[in-house]
């Protein structure tokens, strides 16, 4: 029995003050971006590791999913739902969003990095051809690179877009600097003999 000191420091019994009645609680409500959301959550485990097998394979059964109100259950990857109030909706987040946005970004910086060398050896050789002859390779590291992880049964993922950057650093570290290089030197050996 629970008690409590009354003002003249008697011990009063707790049920003798309150009425004990069953009732439901108050359940949290949840906010992202100002909007109503209510979170399901997941973890993988087992062979297939990555949260996105596990993601896509629960998508099948979830997209387009009929409601029983009418209608279906929209689904976003990368954005919000456009209208708040309209029917419901589910958003992928999580992993999936920390993994789309890092390959995003680690895309375009190789793009932008294939541009730069391609910049670089036309202004070396005043030729647009040559460049794209040279950096072919690049590229083809992308062919090169899902075959054998196909083959080695190595799942897609992180390591697979940095096996993709890596073997394309290779290429130019192997064909596009000694190209640059020897031409340079073909440059100072034709310069020293004009001056001697």
């Amino acid at each position: 029995m629970l008690t409590v000191r009354s003002a003249s420091g008697q011990a009063v019994a707790l049920s003798e003050l309150v009425q004990a009645m069953p009732t439901q609680r108050e359940k949290t409500v949840y906010h992202k971006d100002l909007l109503p959301v209510a979170y399901v959550l997941g973890d993988m485990a087992g062979t297939l590791d990555s949260p996105l097998y596990g993601m896509f394979q629960m998508r099948g059964k979830l997209a387009g999913m009929p409601l029983p109100e009418g209608g279906k259950l929209g689904e976003y990857f990368i954005s919000q739902p456009k209208d708040r109030y309209r029917g419901y909706s589910f958003k992928w987040d999580g992993e999936w969003q920390v993994t789309y946005e890092t390959f995003r970004d680690m895309g375009i910086a190789y793009a932008v990095g294939l541009i730069l060398i391609y910049l670089l050896v036309v202004a070396q050789f005043r030729s647009y051809l040559t460049p794209l002859i040279i950096m072919a390779p690049i590229p083809l590291t992308i062919i090169g690179v899902m075959p054998g992880h196909a083959l080695l049964g190595r799942l897609a993922e992180g390591l697979l877009d940095i096996d993709v950057f890596t073997g394309g650093e290779r290429v130019h570290h192997h064909l596009v600097v000694p190209v640059l290089g020897r031409r340079n030197q073909h440059r100072l050996h034709r310069h020293y003999r004009l001056r001697h």
